[in-house]
Order: C-alpha cells, then sequence, then structure tokens
C-alpha cells in the first residue's frame, strides 16, 4: 500500500468517526428537556372566591315626620353628620296657619255656653277635641325641622332638595356607621354547597391589593340572583373583622376557606393531565425515564393539587412540555 492511500484512508475513517461521535451527540442533546417538582406533604387550603362589594352593615332610615315641601336642605350626599344635626327643613307657612286655626278652635270651644249639663258636656267635648288638635298641629310644625337621629355618614337621594313636595313618612335620608360595614359577595351556584356560616374569609379589596382584610361568613342567602353574566349566584354576607381605611362601595373579592388538609400530599397543578375521567403524571426514574402513572385526586387550590393515591413523597414528577412526553422515553431534567 503507498503512502497516499494510506493517508487517504486514515482521512476516511476520521470523517467517519466524526460523523459517528456527531450523530451520537445530537441525539444525547435533541433528548426532550423537561421541568420537575417534587412530591411533598404540605398543609393546603382550600378556597372559593366571589366578587363582592363593601355596603354599610346598618343603616337608620331618615323621614318625613309631615307632608310638605322642602324648604332647605342642609347637607349633601356623604356628609358627616352628628346626632342632632339639622338636616332638613320643610316649609312652615301653611304649618303655623295650622297651628292658628285649632287654636282658634279650641279657643271658641272654651267660650261655649255651660247653662245646661247637656251644653256642659257638649263644651267639654268640643274643648277636649280642639285641644287634641292644637296639640298634633304643635307637634307636626316641630316635625317640619328634620334632625339626624344618629352619627354617621348620610346619604342624600336625588329626590330630596329644595323646593321637592314630600309626604309623611317618606324617607329623605340615610344614615351608615362608617365603622359597621360588612362584605357583601355573590358565590357561583357551583361553590355555594361548600361555603358555611362561620367560614374564615380573606377580602381583597381593589383599593388595597396588598392588604387583605379578614372576616367570617355570617348569613348566605337561600335565593339565588343573576350575575352580570348570566350565571346564578347567591349572595353572601361577609362581616369584617376591621374596617378601619375601607369605605363603602369599595369592591374586590373574598377568598373563603372552605376546606383544610393539614398534611395533604401534593403536586403542582400543571403536573397532572387528563384522560378522559382518569388523571396522570409522568414520574421520572433515576435513570431519567418516563413513566406514565394514574393518581387519584382529592382537593385542589390555584396551584396545587392533593394526590390520594398513585404517588409517594419524594418521586419527581413533570412540569413542562406535557404534550410530548411518551411512556417509557428519555428526557434532559432541567
Amino acid at each position: 500500500m503507498t503512502r497516499g492511500r494510506i493517508i487517504a484512508g486514515v482521512v476516511v475513517l476520521a470523517v467517519l468517526g466524526a460523523l459517528g461521535g456527531g450523530y451520537a451527540y445530537s441525539r444525547a442533546t435533541n433528548v426532550t428537556a423537561v421541568t420537575t417538582a417534587t412530591v411533598t406533604k404540605q398543609a393546603i387550603t382550600v378556597t372559593v372566591n366571589a366578587s363582592g362589594t363593601v355596603v354599610p352593615d346598618a343603616a337608620v332610615g331618615v323621614y318625613a315626620g309631615v307632608g310638605g315641601t322642602l324648604s332647605s336642605v342642609a347637607v349633601t350626599d356623604g356628609a358627616k353628620v352628628a346626632k342632632g344635626d339639622v338636616l332638613a327643613k320643610i316649609a312652615t307657612g301653611p304649618l303655623k296657619l295650622a297651628v292658628q286655626q285649632a287654636e282658634s278652635e279650641w279657643a271658641a270651644a272654651r267660650a261655649m255656653p255651660t247653662g245646661t249639663t247637656r251644653l256642659r258636656t257638649a263644651r267639654n267635648e268640643a274643648i277636649q277635641a280642639a285641644r287634641a288638635a292644637v296639640d298634633q298641629a304643635r307637634a307636626d310644625l316641630k316635625k317640619a325641622t328634620i334632625k339626624a337621629p344618629s352619627s354617621g355618614i348620610v346619604t342624600v337621594p336625588d329626590t330630596t332638595q329644595k323646593g321637592a313636595a314630600t309626604t309623611a313618612g317618606a324617607q329623605l335620608f340615610t344614615i351608615t356607621d362608617p365603622a359597621r360595614l360588612r362584605f357583601e359577595a355573590q358565590v357561583d351556584e357551583a361553590d355555594v354547597a361548600r361555603v358555611k356560616t362561620g367560614q374564615k374569609a380573606a377580602v381583597n379589596l381593589d383599593a388595597f391589593p396588598s392588604k387583605p382584610v379578614a372576616g367570617k361568613v355570617s348569613l348566605i342567602k337561600g335565593t339565588s340572583v343573576k350575575t352580570d353574566t348570566g350565571g346564578n349566584a347567591y349572595p353572601t354576607r361577609i362581616t369584617l373583622d376591621s374596617t378601619k381605611g375601607v369605605l363603602r362601595g369599595m369592591s374586590g373579592s373574598a377568598d373563603i376557606a372552605v376546606s383544610s388538609v393539614p398534611d395533604a400530599l401534593v403536586v403542582p397543578i400543571q403536573a397532572v393531565l387528563a384522560d378522559g375521567s382518569k388523571r396522570y403524571v409522568f414520574v421520572v426514574t433515576p435513570d431519567h425515564k418516563l413513566v406514565k402513572t394514574g393518581v387519584t385526586l382529592g382537593e385542589s387550590t390555584d396551584t396545587l393539587a392533593q394526590v390520594t393515591t398513585g404517588l409517594n413523597a419524594g418521586m419527581l414528577v413533570v412540569t413542562s412540555q406535557l404534550t410530548a412526553l411518551t411512556d417509557g422515553m428519555s428526557v434532559r431534567v432541567q
């Protein structure tokens, strides 16, 4: 064999060796890379989320004691008032005239003759009736000044304005105590069976997203209402532990703790796949092979799923590239 042929043969072998090594490297580097999570035991709390609004827990209505025309309204909507503050006045002209007429009739009754028993009886009855009319007219005049029955924040409807006519018993104002507020939530019909009075809740207000307000479920109404999306929801009252900084009308959502598992075996929720009614995960073996493993689930949160059968603590489950995986394939753990 000549020297040229020997060199050529060596070059060919080198090229073939390089190609073979490159193919082997390519096979190794083309193994699917996945992320994993360790199956662990930890406490989980299952919550039901419900949107809602802060409303007054106690409201006092202020009503007109007598009919007439509002001659003045002394407060504006949202103003703070103290007990006894004047809120509005009703025009007193007709009321004063009623007092004068009643007093005239009273005076006339006292001037009636008393010459006989029958006349005295008639006079006494007339005096009694006239005096009652005077008392009523004077009381109505006092009712023309409408005062706050309690301290708080006043709500003034559009119908309560100067010059408006009112009738006896008509509601003119509402006064609420700013320290007594509650959160009115709407629990979806799919979740309401799990919600019970006494359960703890964390109310997350849009105005304070990083400062949830603690509370408890105090009432679940038995009649549903339609939601903005056309579904059914049940009004649920949450009594707030503290109302510091909270204002009526604030909106947000409540996370109601409906269940707690102190020692749950859990995996990330994204690790669980569905095959019809069955659930499974991909377990990574020590030699980086995949084992498709059926599991039974218990409770779940937004991020974790409780596994009641199929796994043990310490196992590795795949959390990415799940649609590209098959049972028995090799993977590279990132």
